[in-house]
């Protein structure tokens, strides 16, 4: 019933909306249910735990919300610092996230139970918004999850295979982990193929990826501990390259890190809290993500991209993605494109509220352009020549190129802001 309270006071006070206290109560109801059902569920647990030096093992993971029993809950309760300052007991009391960790549900919920533990890499970014976190964790999932026949042979036996927790460069012993000590550690990894995929997450620390034309993943993080044995590391399963760790053990993780430009077939980076920088990627699928801080994308190329940013500023300059989704809240979108050279037929939609869409493309006689541009409160401009309008006002513009059916390369782009300015040259 305390946990009822909690939520419902939370709801009055406006810090959640009505469905995230419905789905909250929902958890609450089925782990009472759990519990009522399995009441040996917990000591269970607890075996499990220690078999495996207190690595989370994730039940029904393909559940939106998964139930859990946890022994640690001092972990649960010291929440890192995010943009509304709060920590669990002080003052301002409890965020959601920290409510929805004491009811047991993990938002980032993702480890699975095949070696090595893959942990909760982007679970840190459900405390801003958890619509958005929910999202960037479906992705997330997705990313890492075995398929079937891709999970390594035995648990504990022995046999694994040769690409299994790869490292380049290990060290003999592990350095000593000092709770709220900002660390570092270097990893070195190769990348044996083609077609890989790549997942890179922090949360209030700097994170950097930079292609260049190599196969090796050099990377140093930047980590601030919560406990003593909290492990971070670079690692391979199969075709994935993931830095792993539980988000639940640091506070801060920052990444640094030179990538193989072409080698990965999709790409996940998020950040939260800090600045994200991705520059020099060509891939399949290109996904950004971010919570807090500045996005600066630039010389990124993709079949398909999905680009979500809360409370961040997001510059992009040389985005060559043949479909694209470039989604925004409350910060504006500053877009710099000098040249689309590697497709021909461009989709893209390009979203903000409370902020403004500044945007700069090319304009050849070879390129045909099809726009639509609208704003709630704000005003419209195209400063494109050659075009011809279908609707034309102050806050809503649609136009094409005249020759735009015969061009060689055409590019579609839809612009949206709720209330403010676009403008388009």
């Amino acid at each position: 019933m305390d946990e009822k309270m909690k939520i419902l006071e939370m709801l009055d006070a406006g810090k959640i909306t009505p469905e995230q206290a419905s789905e909250l109560i929902k958890a609450i109801g089925e782990k009472e249910e759990s519990y009522s059902s399995q009441p040996n569920q917990a000591h269970n647990y607890n075996q499990t735990n220690h078999t495996h030096h207190n690595s989370h093992t994730h039940h029904n993971s393909h559940t939106h919300h998964n139930s859990h029993t946890h022994d640690n809950a001092h972990s649960r309760s010291d929440e890192p610092r995010h943009n509304n300052g709060a920590r669990a007991g002080e003052a301002k009391g409890p965020s959601f996230g920290e409510i929805a960790a004491d009811l047991g549900v993990r938002l980032g919920g993702i480890a699975k139970e095949w070696e090595p533990k893959v942990k909760e890499i982007a679970g840190v970014m459900a405390e801003k918004t958890v619509d958005f976190a929910d999202k960037v964790t479906k992705e997330m999932t997705k990313a890492v999850e075995p398929k079937p026949g891709d999970r390594p042979p035995g648990s504990g036996g022995g046999q694994h295979s040769s690409h299994h927790h790869s490292r380049m460069r290990s060290e003999p012993t592990r350095p000593t982990v000092r709770p709220d000590r900002l660390s570092e550690r270097s990893f070195e990894l190769l990348v044996s193929s083609t077609g890989s995929e790549l997942v890179l997450a922090g949360f209030n620390q700097p994170v950097t990826v930079k292609g260049y034309n190599g196969d090796k993943i050099t990377a140093k993080i930047t980590y601030r501990a919560k406990q003593p044995g909290a492990d971070i590391e670079l690692i391979s399963y199969g075709n994935k390259y993931i830095l792993n760790y539980d988000a639940a053990a640091f506070s801060e993780v920052g990444v640094d890190a030179y990538v193989p430009e072409k080698l990965f077939n999709i790409v996940n980076i998020s950040n939260a809290n800090a600045l994200l920088h991705i520059s020099g990627i060509n891939t399949g699928m290109f996904n950004a993500s971010a919570a807090g801080g500045k996005v600066e994308l630039s010389r990124i190329c993709a079949a398909d991209g999905r680009i979500d940013a809360v409370n961040s500023v997001v510059s992009a300059a040389n985005l060559d993605i043949e479909n694209m989704k470039l989604e925004s809240s409350n910060a504006p979108i500053n877009l710099s494109i000098t040249d689309y050279s590697s497709f021909n037929d461009y989709r893209w939609t390009v979203e903000t509220s409370n902020g403004r869409i500044s945007a700069n493309i090319p304009s050849t006689p070879a390129m045909g352009y099809h726009i639509r541009a609208a704003s709630a409160l704000g005003n419209v401009k195209l400063g494109l020549t050659g075009m011809e309008y279908s609707l034309n006002s102050n806050a809503n513009v649609e136009a094409r190129s005249a020759n735009f059916d015969t061009c060689a390369k055409r590019v579609s782009i839809s612009f949206e802001s709720s209330n403010d300015s676009i403008v388009i040259n």
